[in-house]
């Protein structure tokens, strides 16, 4: 390598692919290290788990195949990453290190504060892109939707021909053994993730905006995309890309195409930006991980009943459809978004649980687990932001409205196999055996929840702060996925902030 010619190190994180990726096509002008490290501290969070790991594990040496065939591989190193830089930049002559920007938790923007010191003060720049169409350093939040509409519309950036290797490097990535948490059906690899998207568009979703919700159907209806995209095996440009075109078809020949597909695709296109504005919320603020977004809900509920926490946990708390979701969701790693905001919901409302408890809890059984999106849902499913409608769902009406029949129930609740009213056991002549009453009375909590919840949001000041909380975080957009501008340029009105996000 001659003096003039540059080595880069592309960091990657939460972007394993080649596809669409800035860093690496900016790093391709000289010669590459492309490294992942596996950070031990990481993995001993409260929010992090063997399952999420394991995905990890399959999605790198996935990127490893891709790379290698650039003729760069992918270098893994496991450790601390302030000392894993220390170690190749004493070792090698590198000018700069790029990598995707990361809306990450409270761990990793810590981590990215210590590493960024460091290269401060070795003199070597780091470069971050944007990732998905989360904005860093944004001053409000006026003309966010346009911008990410801009983003996602913009060309993707093609792979690189080739790599040229900075260093004949070691790596651990054939030392790491998933732990077999991990569900087969949970993507981890670049062409199954393609694969799902086109069936999605094809096929699979043409009924999403009507089976979405219930657990019956979501398993099939839903893109199940949230899995390869917290990974950044597809980018979100891509995925939006792909939805335009087929939404683009569709309304060319309309008579080839099922009735449902335009607003099927359009809900799912709704639910790509606000993937996106979620996360915004927790790069604007990495501090609601910690803190309730308005202040007056810091010490409502106090410290957690631990009988109602580990009855919720283990999928025994008496109420049949609760129980079969986190049964599921414990045994999948999945789970549709209906069906997450009802844990949410029950645990915060029902069980009066603080969510700083159960937000870890879910995030380490979510193989999907997005910090930004996590945090901000569960604080407003569970009445915390101050600016969000308050939405106490009733777990029994969601069963009959979700599971009509009881066969969702009956096949993660055994112990209800056999009972003629799965959706309220209690009112049976006896309690089925092995499973519990009720553990608290569903009108009574709810009422006594709603009341507190209430009695807080009624004060001026409470309004007060929660209008400077929807000026930092509330939506701008009035514009829905795929329309177009009136005559006199106005845009129809969007999907609700209320609206079932995920990327379900």
């Amino acid at each position: 390598m001659t003096h003039d010619t540059p080595l880069r190190i592309v960091w990657f994180k939460r972007d394993l692919r080649v596809s669409d990726h800035a860093p690496l096509i900016h790093a391709s002008r000289g010669k590459v290290i492309p490294l992942y490290i596996l950070e031990t501290g990481y993995w001993t969070l409260k929010d992090t788990s063997a399952r999420q790991q394991d995905v990890l594990i399959a999605a790198l040496r996935d990127l490893n195949a891709a790379l290698s065939k650039l003729g760069a591989p992918l270098i893994v190193r496991q450790g601390d990453a302030v000392d894993v830089f220390k170690t190749l930049l004493a070792a090698h002559p590198v000018t700069e290190v790029v990598s995707h920007e990361e809306t990450g938790n409270a761990w990793t923007y810590q981590r990215d504060l210590q590493v960024a010191k460091l290269f401060r003060s070795q003199n070597i720049p780091w470069r971050e892109f944007p990732n998905h169409g989360v904005v860093r350093g944004l001053k409000d939040r006026d003309g966010w939707s346009k911008r990410w509409h801009q983003t996602m519309a913009s060309a993707q950036v093609h792979p690189p021909e080739q790599l040229e290797p900075g260093a004949a490097l070691p790596s651990d990535i054939d030392q790491l053994r998933p732990s077999g948490t991990s569900n087969e059906w949970l993507i981890s690899a670049r062409a199954e993730a393609e694969q799902g998207l086109e069936s999605f568009l094809q096929a699979r979703g043409v009924s999403y905006h009507l089976s979405m919700s219930s657990p019956l159907t979501a398993e099939t209806a839903c893109s199940r995309l949230s899995v390869p995209l917290s990974l950044g095996l597809v980018s979100m440009r891509e995925i939006y890309q792909a939805t335009q075109a087929q939404t683009k078809r569709v309304r060319a020949n309309k008579k080839d195409f099922p009735d449902t597909w335009p607003k099927a695709l359009q809900a799912f296109g709704s639910r790509l930006r606000w993937h996106c504005h979620f996360m915004q919320k927790l790069e604007d603020e990495p501090a609601i991980e910690l803190k309730t977004m308005h202040p007056a809900y810091e010490a409502v509920r106090g410290e957690p009943d631990q009988d109602r926490f580990q009855a919720w946990q283990e999928g025994m708390t008496g109420y049949p459809m609760v129980d079969a979701c986190m049964r599921y969701l414990k045994t999948t790693g999945w789970l549709n978004f209906r069906m997450r905001a009802m844990l949410v919901s029950f645990a915060s409302y029902h069980l009066w649980l603080d969510w700083r408890s159960t937000a870890p809890w879910l995030g380490r059984l979510f193989a999907d687990y997005e910090p930004g999106i996590h945090y901000s849902q569960v604080q407003m499913q569970s009445g915390t932001t101050g600016m969000n409608a308050v939405r106490i769902y009733n777990p029994v009406k969601q069963g009959f409205d979700h599971d009509p029949t009881g066969e969702f129930i009956r096949q993660w609740v055994p112990e209800l196999s056999d009972a003629d009213n799965v959706h309220e056991p209690w009112t049976l002549g006896s309690q089925p055996k092995g499973y519990p009453k009720p553990i608290v009375d569903e009108a009574t909590a709810r009422k006594a929840a709603a009341s507190a919840i209430y009695g807080l949001r009624r004060s001026a000041e409470h309004r007060k702060v929660a209008g400077d909380i929807v000026l930092k975080h509330g939506s701008r957009s009035k514009r829905r996925f795929g329309s177009r501008p009136t005559k006199k340029g106005s845009l129809a009105q969007t999907t609700s902030p209320q609206a079932e996000l995920a990327l379900d």
